[in-house]
């Protein structure tokens, strides 16, 4: 059965391709295969992987930019002429709803998913606007709707609609390895004594990375020779972020390693994971930090449901976080095993939901497709 999935685009850097693409290489490739439509391509992508798993890319208009006419053109001439090919549409941008599945749907494709991975569409006030008129009908568009987290799928479905498919990652690779702890932290500089708390993220407005800056100077200020801060991804406040820590003379304090496709060891050589977002739908970032056994502090918007091993939940008042920094005690190495085992056993394991996703994509449809290599 190949399997349509439709996404903004498929770089490296993407969440929600860091998803699919875990989910593609844990699939059972003998009974399925991914074929991606992209709206937009970016030089650093998994196209090469995706081609050697056997799947397949198309490049459409991109309906966001200024090509909405020749984009809804192109998808009501693409899934014609593919309709019979593909027994089952995933939709994962949802603000495309209108420009792409819907011309699925009217193919007459049997089950056209649509993904709510978000609980935001932007700080900006015209995005958010724009984006909440393109999805004010989006339950019409489809006809199955999955959602990351309960709130991730009432902002976009409402209470009642939907099949909970959680984020899941591959909990072994995060497994701590002390020899990897003890390495990273030569390399980087970072005395064994000292604490050090990190924070994974694309750097835009949404996680809020400017509020932590009040929170370092006040933990440097306490214990200077102490802590360390690491920073891994890039994006639009990096640079802005990075300036002001160092107009503070903090830069000695703080890492910053840049986007890293597997953080595991980074996280193994910390003690704290920190994500003060202003809203998350289910960050992969706060799996994989409770996976490398990381004492975990975010804010207390970020939704519960991905808390395994006992995540702290703050508001976003500096001196909270500050005392609970502070107070934080590095987590023993022989419990951050422990805690990689609970994780082993959550519904946050590709191991365990790969069955799941596969029943889901089948359902309904399996008996009634012919199969097209």
């Amino acid at each position: 059965m190949r399997v349509l999935q439709i996404v903004a685009n498929i770089g490296i850097k993407s969440g929600v391709s860091s998803f699919i693409m875990n989910v593609y290489r844990n699939i059972d490739k003998k009974r399925f295969q991914f074929d991606f439509l992209v709206s937009r391509k970016v030089n650093e992508s998994y196209e090469k992987e995706i081609l050697q798993l056997g799947g397949r890319v198309y490049y459409m208009p991109d309906p966001l930019s200024l090509h909405l006419f020749s984009a809804c053109s192109y998808c009501s001439d693409f899934f014609l002429r593919h309709s019979k090919e593909y027994p089952v549409v995933h939709l994962h941008s949802p603000t495309m709803a209108r420009m792409t599945v819907f011309y699925a749907k009217k193919a007459g494709i049997k089950k056209v998913i649509i993904h709510s991975h978000s609980t935001n569409f932007s700080t900006n006030i015209c995005k958010r606007i724009i984006n909440s008129v393109l999805v004010s009908k989006v339950s019409k568009c489809g006809t199955d709707f999955w959602y990351c987290s309960p709130e991730a799928g009432e902002f976009l479905f409402g209470k009642k609609i939907g099949t909970y498919v959680p984020n899941a990652i591959n909990i072994n690779s995060f497994r701590f390895d002390e020899k990897i702890y003890q390495d990273k932290r030569l390399q980087l500089g970072i005395a064994i004594d000292q604490k050090v708390v990190c924070h994974v993220s694309n750097f835009s407005p949404l996680k809020n990375i400017n509020f932590l800056i009040p929170v370092i100077q006040n933990v440097v200020e306490k214990e200077p020779k102490n802590w360390k801060f690491i920073f891994i991804g890039d994006g639009p406040d990096r640079s802005k972020f990075e300036y002001k820590l160092a107009k503070m003379g903090l830069s000695e304090n703080c890492v910053f390693v840049g986007f890293q496709p597997c953080p595991a060891s980074y996280l193994h050589a910390s003690d704290i994971f920190v994500l003060p977002s202003i809203s998350e739908g289910a960050p992969v970032s706060l799996l994989e930090a409770q996976a490398s056994g990381l004492r975990c502090i975010v804010s207390d918007h970020v939704t519960r449901t991905v808390n395994v091993t006992g995540v702290s939940y703050l508001p976003l008042e500096y001196g909270l976080w500050v005392q609970e920094i502070l107070n934080t005690k590095s987590n023993e190495k022989v419990n951050r095993i422990i805690d990689n085992d609970v994780m082993q056993k959550s519904v946050f394991n590709i191991n365990c939901l790969i069955d799941q996703i596969m029943d889901l994509y089948e359902d309904g449809v399996s008996d009634n497709f012919v199969s097209i290599n």
